[in-house]
């Protein structure tokens, strides 16, 4: 086997050919076909892609079975036409897997259906009509949109089965309204369980949409729900994401037995991406759920989450950064009054990454964000407070930093070194509601970083504020 992979020569593609037309169609010599239709992929011999089409569109077996495999290998665009014509001969999951992996090389996926749309208008027994609607289904170009619509009233079962399935599991949203408005008012029982699932599928991977606005599209899908199997899914999905009103939406539902397993598992993840963000919201959410539930895992997740809550209350580790900005040296770096500091409006703020390491939650990672040496780059966040407080921010940074609160400059020091918790400590006044905090650290060379936690004056965590 493996010297006819590696059978060299001008002549090797032809004789493989040869070889294969005179063992092909044979019992007795089916094992020795297979082996060199296998090797045609192995060696992907481009010139021999027409007789693997046609083995696999004529012939039974193991050498069929091997043709579609080589074939999935080496199709590429040009052979979407002839793989078409092979969906259209052999309607199967073979079939469709070497479609699809034909049309997916075509590099707009808005062109990827053409061939087979074109192919499709002369197809005419419902098993290829509904091959050829899967394979659209899954390519998810918009040009198979009104096909896969004048499919769905065919009057053919499998046809019609064929095409919402292609509407369920189509990748963008062009088939939104349909498929909201069967998980609505589906009669059969398992379309509509099938559509609701699609439905909140869409839902979470909007584009462009924020988690408060998926989360307000969540809520309007709960109303919609009149059974609890789709709510669960709801909940399923509002474990996603850690807003305020996903953890109101699955502390209402937790009052339903019928919800109460997946609206405690939705709490306690939900409550498990707060932890950072309203501490103070997610702490009281969890104690209850101890309280209140019989599930022992539930029990040991959320104490867990408590644990680490403990350990991090008042640390901001939520913050937008900008830059890097240079200047001609350090002292520079540290004096001017780059961009964010004069015009924050006009700074193309982007989400600085939170540490993967438990031990140091709290580093917030500029090297890693930006990277370089002799350069400054800015960290900004906003802080909530239900009421006035006296407070202590506890800085670390490395190296040099700078800090602003509700902007006005609280703290400076120009120095080198890495980062520790407390290094600095600011006495400040925080107002109630938003209290904005803009950071400046600088770099020299080598670790690149900061820290910042709020306490008390007397310097214990300072409990109740949030971060926006």
């Amino acid at each position: 086997r493996q010297a006819l992979y590696q059978l060299g020569g001008q002549d090797a593609a032809a004789a493989i050919e040869e070889g294969i037309r005179r063992t092909i169609g044979t019992q007795r010599d089916e094992a020795v076909a297979t082996e060199l239709i296998r090797a045609v992929g192995q060696r992907g011999e481009e010139s021999l892609k027409g007789i693997l089409f046609a083995v696999a569109k004529e012939q039974e077996g193991r050498a069929a079975q091997e043709a579609f495999r080589s074939l999935q290998m080496m199709v590429s665009a040009e052979d979407v036409p002839a793989a078409a014509d092979l969906l259209a001969a052999r309607p199967d999951s073979a079939a469709e897997t070497v479609a699809l992996a034909a049309a997916e090389k075509i590099a707009d996926p808005r062109g990827r259906a053409a061939a087979l749309l074109a192919r499709l208008e002369s197809v005419q027994t419902p098993a290829a009509q509904a091959s050829f609607l899967r394979v659209l289904g899954r390519l998810g170009d918009p040009q198979a949109v009104e096909m896969i619509r004048r499919f769905r009233q065919s009057s053919d079962t499998t046809v019609r089965q064929a095409a919402l399935r292609a509407m369920l599991d189509w990748p963008g949203r062009d088939f939104f309204q349909d498929v909201r408005q069967l998980a609505v008012s589906a009669e059969d029982e398992s379309q509509k369980i099938l559509a609701f699932r699609a439905y909140i599928r869409l839902l979470t991977n909007a584009e462009g949409k924020t988690e408060s606005q998926i989360v307000q599209s969540l809520a309007e899908a709960m109303k919609l729900a009149d059974r609890p199997q789709e709510q669960k899914l709801v909940l399923a999905a509002l474990g996603g994401y850690g807003t305020t009103s996903a953890l109101e939406l699955a502390l209402k539902a937790a009052g339903n037995p019928e919800l109460k397993a997946e609206a405690e598992a939705a709490i306690v993840n939900i409550c498990d991406k707060l932890a950072t963000t309203a501490p103070d919201l997610a702490q009281e959410a969890l104690q209850t759920t101890i309280r209140q539930t019989p599930n022992a895992a539930i029990k040991e997740r959320a104490q867990k989450i408590l644990d680490e809550i403990d350990k991090r209350i008042g640390y901001i580790i939520s913050w937008q950064a900008a830059g890097p900005y240079e200047a001609n040296n350090y002292q520079q770096l540290f004096d001017t009054a780059f961009t964010p500091e004069v015009s924050p409006e006009q700074v193309q703020w982007r989400p600085l990454p939170k540490s993967e390491d438990p031990s140091t939650f709290w580093l917030m990672d500029l090297d890693k964000a930006f990277g370089g040496t002799h350069r400054a780059a800015y960290a900004r966040t906003v802080i909530i407070l239900p009421e006035k407080k006296d407070a202590i921010l506890e800085i670390g940074s490395d190296d040099g930093v700078k800090v602003w609160l509700n902007g006005r400059l609280i703290h400076a020091n120009n120095v080198q070194r890495p980062v520790t918790p407390a290094d600095d400590k600011v006495n400040v006044q925080l107002r109630e509601g938003e209290n904005e905090i803009l950071m400046k650290i600088i770099q020299s060379s080598g670790g690149w970083g900061f820290c910042l936690r709020v306490t008390n004056p007397d310097g214990s965590p300072m409990r109740g504020l949030r971060v926006k």
